[in-house]
């Protein structure tokens, strides 16, 4: 393989480095103040793709070139390890880290204490070929550098890795490149950029076409609670080969939804061909006596949820290409892939061809086909069946997720539907609307002293039922009535459970959840002489959810919700109403709600419902979200007031 000349070399840095120590020497003050609380920060950040042809066949490698300059004096505030990761589709080829340690106005060279290689650890793969490859640094003291550089080859030019500008840590340049034969045709796309100060230059060079884009001190990366995913705002440069020339003819790769999708088809072009016969049967005797169409593709839906565990792989193609779904059978597990293979699979082999595969990017991806016409713009697959009056996907991953509901992870995404191996469409997935998403409460009130005593029937529908239902199957040690205390203390603060009296409808029906339980809240209610104060508003909807300002990335939820709330006060003996509040309505960009208070000689009643509107707020929806928090909290410290009679 073609080694590029970037990195610059180790032995060069070294001997410029030692050169110019001076010039570092002053800096060290001037950089420790300049990004005073920092513990480190990246001179240098470089990475270069070069892509050549060898014997009628693509070569692509990738350089990357880290410089980390320490500032604080203590070893354990700044990184003593780094890594980079690896696979059977992008090996890494060569590996270098060192440390130039400022030690006696010089800086010397040294080796890391080791290098090691292990598995890279995520909880939700079972199965990865992924590896990191891990230094450990030494000799790290103020103004010293610890360097890291490696080259990764890739081995499918269809599955490039886009740049991505920002850091945790402050910047000093970023440079990234693309380094190709001239007869190599390549397309761009850069994201976020508008406001950045990245500068872009093309120039030819012995032959190759070399692209650069350069950028001084780019702003950190963001921390900011509830913030999209960071390609919604981190300056990106994604690119893709289009073509390649070869001496008998000229290769097309990428270019348009068209050429993805012809990609994309490779991989389920044979995929269940030919199906065991248990397996046929099975399905048949599963769905016989169904009625509907419907039915059967509900039940087939539901029974992989519960039958068939989800373990993901990311091991090589397997990452890509779904498994025979008699196997997934035979098996009882499978990642995202096989479940849409063997939900498609049991509903073709009886009949219900309208059940097809469909690739479909998360929320955490935010662009459209058209956009990115690339690999990068999906990281999901479904089954999607579509009847004459809808469209349902059938994500079985989620074991809790109830039928006709759209995953909240790809809410107002794209899909890529399979029609058959040539022909494809593209579905918009839209918002499920609050009113599919509701919780539905009573709650009856008895006042004990300073205590409130309470019968309460909860309903769950939509997302809320499918995360009561996963928490109480999922309880573990935990007592049901400790995990239903638990679930209802978000909503209600010191609620103290005394009595779980059943628990209804926790599967997969189209039914609510119902949670039935008595409990108390402790000091709930406020004595003042003569008068009771008394918070009917016990659940208090999106009561925290005011954005802290400034902020600078969108302010993201995971899904609409909708909230209906009655709530029945049993006056005691002795007192009479004083004072109950002014029926409030509020209708906005962000919420319709409204609170109904009514009352008789022996209870008062309030009623209220919100309901949002909003999954994604922009820096222009803030002000007005918060004054709109501020209005339903307003709300929410109305009291009922009693007096003795």
């Amino acid at each position: 393989m073609i080694q590029i000349s970037y990195p610059i070399k180790s032995s060069f840095v070294y001997f410029f480095l030692l050169c110019s120590f001076l010039v570092q020497g002053q800096s060290l003050a001037e950089l420790s103040e300049k990004y005073k609380g920092y513990n480190e920060i990246i001179l240098d950040y470089k990475q270069t793709y070069t892509l050549t042809k060898q014997k009628g066949e693509l070569v692509v490698m990738r350089d990357t070139y880290e410089e980390y300059y320490l500032l604080l004096s203590d070893k354990n505030n700044h990184a003593t390890s780094d890594f980079t990761i690896f696979s059977e589709l992008n090996p890494l080829r060569s590996f270098d880290a060192y440390t130039l340690s400022l030690q006696n106005n010089k800086y010397k060279k040294i080796a890391p204490k080791g290098i090691t290689e292990s598995p890279f650890d995520r909880n939700s793969i079972f199965h990865s070929d992924v590896k990191k490859k891990i230094v450990n640094y030494s000799g790290l003291t103020p103004g010293s550098k610890r360097i890291l550089s490696f080259t990764h080859e890739f081995t499918d030019p269809f599955l490039l890795i886009p740049f991505r500008v920002l850091s945790h840590l402050p910047n000093e340049k970023v440079t990234f490149e693309i380094i190709a034969d001239s007869d190599i045709e390549l397309a761009f796309r850069t994201f976020n950029t508008d406001n950045t100060s990245i500068t872009y230059t093309q120039e030819v060079k012995r032959g190759k076409n070399i692209h650069r884009w350069t950028l001084s001190n780019p702003p950190l990366l963001p921390y900011e609670e509830n913030r999209p995913a960071a390609a919604y705002f981190n300056p990106s440069v994604y690119f893709w080969i289009t073509s390649f020339s070869t001496k008998d003819k000229e290769v097309s790769l990428l270019g348009d939804v068209d050429q993805l999708y012809a990609y994309y088809s490779t991989f389920i072009r044979t995929l269940n061909t030919d199906l065991d016969p248990d397996f046929i049967a099975f399905t048949k005797a599963l769905t016989q006596g169904l009625a509907t169409e419907e039915e059967k593709v509900k039940t087939i839906y539901q029974w992989v949820q519960q039958n068939i565990k989800y373990i993901a792989f990311e091991a090589g193609y397997d990452g890509f290409i779904p498994r025979k779904a008699d196997l997934v059978f035979e098996r009882r597990y499978g990642d995202c892939k096989d479940m849409t293979s063997i939900i498609t699979a049991m509903c073709h082999s009886i009949g219900i061809d309208r059940v097809y595969i469909a690739w479909v990017g998360t929320r955490k991806i935010p662009y459209s086909y058209k956009e990115l016409p690339t690999p990068q713009v999906d990281n999901h697959m479904i089954a999607f069946y579509e009847t004459g009056e809808q469209s349902i996907c059938l994500d079985a991953t989620n074991s809790f997720l109830p039928f006709g509901l759209v995953p909240s992870s790809i809410q107002t995404k794209e899909l890529l539907v399979a029609l058959d191996d040539s022909q494809y469409k593209i579905h918009k997935l839209p918002v499920t609307a609050a009113t599919k998403n509701t919780l539905q409460t009573v709650d009856s009130l008895t006042i004990k002293q300073a205590k409130l005593e309470s019968k309460a029937s909860l309903k769950f529908r939509g997302y809320f039922k499918s995360f009561v239902h996963a928490n109480l199957t999922y309880s573990g040690r935990n007592s049901k009535a400790d995990v239903v205390e638990a679930i209802v203390n978000r909503h209600i603060s010191n609620l103290k459970l005394t009595t779980l009296h059943s628990i209804e409808q926790l599967d997969l029906s189209d039914k609510p959840t119902e949670i039935r339980f008595d409990y108390h809240i402790p000091n709930a209610v406020i004595v003042a002489g003569n008068e009771l104060y008394v918070d009917l508003n016990l659940y208090k909807p999106f009561q925290k959810d005011n954005i802290a300002l400034p902020r600078q990335t969108p302010y993201e939820v995971d899904e609409l919700e909708a909230y209906d709330n009655t709530v029945i006060l049993n006056i005691p003996p002795g007192y009479r109403i004083k004072y109950i509040p002014e029926n409030q309505k509020l209708s906005n960009a962000y919420f319709e709600a409204s609170f109904i208070c009514s009352a008789d000689q022996n209870t008062v009643e309030l009623r209220y419902a919100i309901a949002s509107k909003k999954l994604t707020l922009y820096p222009d929806d803030f002000e007005g979200w918060n004054e709109t928090i501020k209005k339903l909290n307003t709300n929410y410290l109305e009291p009922i007031i009693l007096e003795k009679i």
